[in-house]
């Protein structure tokens, strides 16, 4: 994998975190790191420096307010890379509570972060993965397979990865 420019959700913790370090072993030369945690990203662009590995650029950025700021994130990843080769839609928000318990508020964060970001992120950058033979890559759950009977507690949550 030579001369790609990565972007990777999520970054800062858990899957993604694990990804960019994949990535960046796998010769990546390029990846943006997204998430709210700013802190744990740069501790992912020491990594990289550290190992000679990649460049790994850190963006701050929280997928719940999507709508209101949308164009900032994609002015800020547009200004970084010309062209994207993979995108990979980790971030997700997960509220797990009995259906008649949890809040619009709650449903609302929860399809924001694991739907309509992954959807916008697709659309918004779709001129720069149009520009070579890129790969989109959604992390979903297999609560969005077999549903809620079988994860109690997270209806919506599996509902948002059903949707992704």
């Amino acid at each position: 994998m030579q001369h790609m420019n990565v972007v990777v959700t999520g970054a800062s913790r858990g899957i993604g975190f694990a990804l960019v370090k994949a990535l960046a072993d796998g010769g990546a030369s390029r990846i943006i790191g997204v998430a709210r945690n700013y802190k744990q990203l740069c501790v992912l662009r020491d990594w990289c420096l550290t190992q000679g590995k990649c460049e790994f650029i850190p963006i701050a950025y929280d997928f719940q307010q999507v709508a209101n700021s949308e164009p900032q994130l994609m002015g800020l990843i547009k200004q970084n890379f010309a062209h994207i080769d993979i995108l990979i839609n980790n971030a997700g928000a997960l509220v797990n509570k009995p259906f008649e318990n949890t809040s619009a508020e709650e449903i609302n964060r929860v399809f924001t972060v694991n739907y309509l970001a992954p959807a916008l992120m697709i659309r918004n950058l779709l001129p720069l993965l149009k520009l070579g033979k890129a790969h989109v890559l959604n992390i979903t759950s297999m609560g969005g397979f077999q549903g809620s009977k079988k994860f109690k507690g997270l209806s919506h949550y599996s509902a948002s990865k059903a949707a992704l």
